[in-house]
């Protein structure tokens, strides 16, 4: 009886303790999220009409952001590094391309001249992820799993060409089916249909 108590015991402060790590996460992930939308705010000339922050790398820490301003056609690219936080402005037309990467590989890329890859479009206006993993059955959706999914876009930026911005980066995969990773990818989805937009907007002016 004592032995089964004590099974017990430690079964008690194992998840106790996996309770109060998950918890000092989640506050540490939604204080960097705070910290980058603060940061954004008080951007001089620079009035959001939405962000969308993310990770850097995979310590758990948001440390990525992007923001959009409608009325002075750009975009603000965000990192905290080191403790400090910079930011780029980037103008619609200096906007080039646009990928959504999962497990180091480009599933849907659209970019000045191309067609938008994929059926991410009609994907995003129908709210559904499964429609725009291209092909896929649904079984093979569920066996695939996800370390990495991410938005990286391209700028006339020579010395910094490429931001990227992680919705998922972790040690331990998601399944395709999973609540975290659709939840990510509608945010991945729709940041790369706003981009999309503007790079074919202003393609359309050259």
């Amino acid at each position: 009886m004592g032995f089964l108590l004590m099974i017990i015991f430690f079964v008690v402060v194992f998840f106790v303790i996996k309770f109060m790590l998950i918890k000092n996460m989640s506050d540490e992930v939604q204080g960097g999220r705070q910290e980058l939308k603060d940061y954004i705010q008080n951007i001089p000339d620079f009035d959001t009409n939405g962000t969308y922050e993310g990770f850097g790398n995979i310590e758990g820490i948001i440390n990525r952001g992007i923001a959009i301003d409608e009325t002075r056609e750009k975009l603000c690219f965000v990192k905290k590094e080191d403790g400090s936080i910079t930011h780029e402005l980037v103008s619609y037309k200096d906007i080039y391309m646009c990928e959504i990467v999962e497990n180091g590989t480009t599933i849907y890329k659209t970019s000045r001249g191309s067609q938008a890859a994929g059926a991410i479009l009609g994907g995003a206006v129908a709210g559904t992820t499964g429609a725009v993993i291209g092909g896929l059955s649904s079984d093979q959706v569920k066996e695939q799993n996800i370390t990495e999914l991410g938005l990286k876009i391209t700028t006339d930026n020579i010395a910094e060409p490429n931001f990227f911005i992680y919705g998922i980066n972790s040690l331990v995969p998601f399944k395709k089916s999973e609540h975290g990773y659709v939840q990510n990818f509608k945010e991945v989805e729709k940041w790369y249909s706003i981009v999309n937009v503007i790079i074919k907007k202003y393609e359309r002016t050259l």
